[in-house]
């Protein structure tokens, strides 16, 4: 079940900067409140009645619980007039309850990710089938999937969903042909940005291999390198969130890489490739 909760961490997390209006926010929750009910997820039962008070009413929690902070002057002024600044030391709190509501938006976020990576304004559903199926199958290990659903079925359904929340458009004269307007591109990204925690803890892994040689200590040994990687490239500023470093999303990369056949630096070829997804993939998640 969708809860307020999870949708005010999700719309926090996908913001790129720190201060954030509560215009945008409420904005943000928006499209993922159409995406939500377009897609007939369960939602709580105050999403139901009055999402816009359950909202209010989550601001003002994390605003107490410090997770978020107030810039606004004066007592007097609106929630949607305010400004927050993320807490940076409570992102992790966010990412918890975001985790409530992420898997709703998962295949919307792959389909999202394929489409920008078309880099044009105009696609067809059958282009999008290949990125599809490469970001299922690299968070196969993350995320549950419908296995009764077929891949085609999957990229339809996010591309209608993202039609009814006027992300994209249908051609008027081509079929099976579709067209995103500039403006349009922002929203796009709402759905992608999703992924990016998970593509930076990827991305610490898989340069972790890149540095070692095959069969360089045990299981422990390894993660414990993995974190400390993690940490550097995080003082370093090569990646963005504190939440990708993640001990679970190291261990299921770890899973999947090695499923892969990628066991340390020797294997040049297959690390590059999916180096090469990955920054191609975050060069496009931009809010």
């Amino acid at each position: 079940m969708v809860t307020p909760h999870g949708l005010v961490a999700g719309a926090v997390l996908n913001f790129a900067k720190e201060k954030f209006s509560g215009d945008e926010l409420f904005s943000v929750l928006e499209t993922y409140m159409r995406f939500l009910t377009t897609q007939n997820a369960k939602l709580s039962d105050t999403l139901v009645s009055n999402p816009q008070k359950a909202f209010e009413q989550v601001v003002a929690a994390y605003t107490q619980r410090k997770f978020i902070e107030p810039l606004a002057k004066g007592k007097d002024s609106k929630t949607t007039e305010k400004h927050f600044l993320i807490n940076e030391s409570k992102r992790l709190n966010l990412e918890y309850y975001k985790n409530n509501c992420i898997a709703f938006f998962i295949p919307a976020a792959f389909t999202a990710v394929a489409i920008l990576e078309k880099d044009a304004f105009r696609f067809s559903a059958a282009e999008l089938r290949s990125g599809y199926e490469f970001w299922q199958d690299f968070f196969k290990y993350e995320f549950a999937y419908e296995i009764d659903n077929t891949l085609e079925f999957n990229v339809r359904k996010s591309i209608k969903a993202l039609i009814d929340n006027a992300v994209v458009i249908p051609h008027k004269t081509l079929p099976d042909t579709y067209d995103i307007t500039p403006a349009a591109l922002r929203k796009l990204n709402l759905f992608s940005l999703f992924l990016k925690t998970y593509l930076e803890s990827y991305w610490i892994v898989l340069s972790y291999y890149k540095r070692s040689r095959q069969n360089s200590g045990n299981a422990k040994d390894r993660l414990k390198k993995i974190v400390a990687r993690g940490n550097r490239m995080f003082k370093r500023k090569e990646i963005d969130r504190k939440e990708a470093l993640s001990r679970v999303s190291y261990q299921n990369a770890v899973e999947f890489f090695t499923s892969k056949g990628i066991k340390g630096s020797d294997d040049t070829e297959k690390i590059q490739t999916y180096a090469e997804a990955i920054q191609r993939a975050l060069t496009h998640l931009r809010p």
